[in-house]
C-alpha cells in the first residue's frame, strides 16, 4: 500500500524531485477499519483478515525501507525523516507489477471497490458499476496524462454481476 500512497501523492504527475507523502493521513483514508485490534487493514495479503499496525509513517521511512525492499525497486527515496521525498521510478507501474504483485496484474475495479468502499463516488447516470469504479480509481490515483502505462499493473474489464444495485 505505501507505493500507493505515493502514487496517489503523486496523482499521475511524473518528478524527478519527488513528493511529499503522508502515509497516516493515506492509510487513515483508505485503510482505516473501526474495530479491529488495529486501525488498518491489511488488503494486499493471501491469508484471511490481517491488520496494519499504527505506524505506518514509521514503516515506509527512509530508515525502515531497505535497500533490499522490492518497494525500493519501484521508487527512490531522496533526502532523510519527515524531508524525505519519494520518487517514482522510469517504468514504475511494470516495475510495481514484477516486484510488488508478482507478475500479477491488479483487477483495478475490484480493487477500487475496496479502496473506496467507505466513500460516496458520484455515478453518471447509465453508467455500469465497473466504469464508475475504474473512472474513480483513476482520477483518484492516476491522473489523465498517463497514457495507459497503468495498464502495466492493473488488469481492468472485470465484471461486477450480481442483482444488488450498487448506486442509489
Amino acid at each position: 500500500m505505501g507505493y500507493f500512497a505515493i502514487l496517489h501523492s503523486s496523482r499521475g504527475e511524473e518528478s524527478d524531485k519527488g513528493v511529499s507523502v503522508n502515509f497516516k493521513a493515506f492509510y487513515d483514508r483508505f485503510c482505516k477499519v473501526k474495530g479491529g485490534p488495529h486501525p488498518y487493514i491489511k488488503i494486499f495479503t493471501q491469508d484471511s483478515l490481517k491488520w496494519q499496525n499504527k505506524n505506518v509513517a514509521g514503516s515506509y521511512s527512509p530508515s525502515s525501507v531497505r535497500a533490499v525492499s522490492p518497494l525500493r525497486k519501484v521508487v527512490d527515496i531522496v533526502g532523510e525523516g519527515r524531508q524525505a521525498k519519494y520518487v517514482l521510478k522510469e517504468q514504475h507501474y511494470s516495475q510495481a507489477c514484477a516486484h510488488l504483485a508478482f507478475n500479477n496484474k491488479i483487477p483495478i475495479e475490484l480493487f477500487s471497490a475496496v479502496l473506496f468502499r467507505d466513500h460516496l463516488i458520484h455515478a453518471e447516470e447509465g453508467k455500469e458499476p465497473e466504469e464508475v469504479l475504474r473512472d474513480a480509481f483513476l482520477s483518484e490515483f492516476i491522473g489523465s496524462e498517463n497514457g495507459g502505462e497503468y495498464l502495466d499493473l492493473f488488469a481492468s474489464g472485470f465484471s461486477i454481476s450480481s442483482d444488488v444495485s450498487w448506486f442509489e
